[in-house]
């Protein structure tokens, strides 16, 4: 029970959200239903606080959103519409539509080799791994986050997983 209740501290999840981490980290399908019908969570609340966060990556019109509240976050419809009420969609502008015109000249580009290194921050209980400035990220000073500077295949190749939010 403390682990959802720490999850649904530092990230946003939906009911169904929350038992497939706490599956991950390794409970039971039984102990993760128990502890999501149990930890007292405020689902149109946690819906509202992703809502917000998808905003601040992109603008997704009220339509977009809601859709990928559901389907790539596994809220409720209800609970998806709920969020998507909280964002004012008046300053969204939906992206240009390109031009149809002839077809572009493919030209090769070299490779770039990857010489750059970021800041990542991992989350050892989950195994995803996050920009620092990712809006997932709510408490820092919790010992299941860890700092990390280097390249991202690196990552990759240890075994962690990008976040869906801030996609690094």
């Amino acid at each position: 029970m403390q682990k959802a209740l720490q999850f649904i501290e530092n990230l946003d999840k939906s009911y169904t959200g929350l038992i497939e981490i706490l599956e991950f980290v390794g409970y039971s399908h039984e102990e993760a239903v128990y502890a999501a019908d149990n930890c007292n969570a405020d689902w149109n609340q946690e819906a509202a606080e992703s809502a917000r966060g998808y905003m601040d990556v992109k603008d997704f019109s009220k339509e977009e959103l809601i859709k990928q509240l559901i389907d790539g976050d596994g809220y409720t419809k209800e609970q998806a519409e709920y969020g998507a009420s909280t964002i004012d969609f008046s300053n969204f502008e939906p992206a240009p539509i390109p031009q149809t015109e002839a077809p572009a000249v493919q030209v090769e580009q070299p490779a770039i080799p990857n010489v750059s290194s970021h800041e990542y921050w991992i989350n050892t209980d989950s195994g995803k791994f996050h920009y620092s400035d990712c809006r997932t990220i709510k408490n820092r000073e919790d010992p299941h986050w860890e700092t990390y500077h280097g390249d991202r295949a690196d990552l990759i190749s240890q075994g962690y997983d990008p976040c869906g939010v801030c996609d690094p």
